[in-house]
């Protein structure tokens, strides 16, 4: 099947979000961090991971003061090892580098710099419920003292948790012209009172702003979570992101509006998976796109 409005909304609305986010709340920290050898069952075979104690890294090189890696060091001799020498990749979603399954790449001591997500952001479809009362996290280390790589793949917090909860068209005008109404649910996981208060306010102030549809293919990450070569406007044919370059691309005049955006906060803290006083809040889209959906 090929994709469809509704998954082209979706990517539309989490990658600007993402940006959104970081951007406006400056919500991201520089770290330097060890890479330890991490076992993934999971992943391509030919491949082995170096991961750090924290993810998710920031790829966008549209936001200012980001430090986007594109090399990480190897402590033991000192050298700069830049992405595709010795076939090294990125994973950004999960902190870490691959190297292929090879002797020589089993025993490296490496050390790498990079900017990390105050906020990990994830699409899902479990609702609020599910996600505040069954599932368990793990915590971003930036916090703690912690120095071992978190599982591959683990949901950390603090987070935003994002789903379309429902959509319907209206008519519009003449001609088959509806407009589309997208409603988004937003549950924000933090850790404390004013990290919750800074999503929440971002956000209520995006009320009357817009964001491009975006094709499918404009996700910046590949299945193994690097950057896409030539992805960005400003960089065609070089390794770089940016969320403004591609978002000035792709706008049309017809874009997304956001008519409405409401936050609330849960009354009562939650304990989850030992983490004391974890505080959670919502952040409500209401999203119009004028379309002909039956052209």
């Amino acid at each position: 099947m090929k994709p469809q409005f509704q998954h082209l909304s979706i990517t539309s609305l989490a990658l600007w979000f993402d940006w959104f986010l970081i951007n406006k709340g400056e919500a991201f920290s520089v770290k330097t961090a060890s890479l330890q050898l991490q076992e993934d069952d999971r992943l391509d075979p030919s491949y082995i991971s170096y991961a750090s104690p924290f993810k998710q890294w920031v790829y966008d090189s549209g936001i200012e003061n980001v430090q986007v890696p594109t090399s990480i060091t190897d402590v033991s001799t000192g050298e700069e090892i830049t992405r595709g020498e010795d076939g090294m990749i990125f994973d950004f979603q999960n902190g870490r580098v691959l190297f292929p399954n090879l002797p020589i790449n089993q025993n490296l001591d490496l050390e790498a710099t990079f900017s990390v997500k105050d906020f990990n952001v994830y699409l899902t479809d479990q609702t609020e419920e599910e996600l505040i009362i069954e599932n368990k996290y793990d915590v971003n280390s930036r916090f703690y003292s912690a120095e071992i790589p978190i599982e591959p793949y683990s949901e950390v917090i603090p987070a935003v948790f994002i789903s379309l909860e429902e959509s319907n068209n209206v008519p519009y005008a003449f001609g088959g012209e509806d407009e589309t109404y997208l409603n988004f649910r937003s549950v924000v996981f933090s850790e404390n009172l004013y990290q919750l208060d800074g999503v929440l306010s971002i956000f209520r102030d995006s009320k009357l702003t817009g964001f491009p549809e975006l094709e499918f293919h404009d996700h910046p990450l590949d299945e193994f979570g690097d950057i896409k070569d030539g992805i960005s406007e400003a960089d065609p044919n070089g390794f770089e992101y940016s969320y403004p370059a591609l978002a000035q691309s792709r706008k049309t005049g017809a874009d997304f509006y956001i008519k409405d955006c409401s936050v609330s906060k849960l009354k009562e803290s939650v304990s989850n998976n030992g983490i004391d006083n974890l505080f959670i809040g919502f952040v409500d889209f209401e999203v119009t796109k004028v379309r002909y959906p039956r052209a």
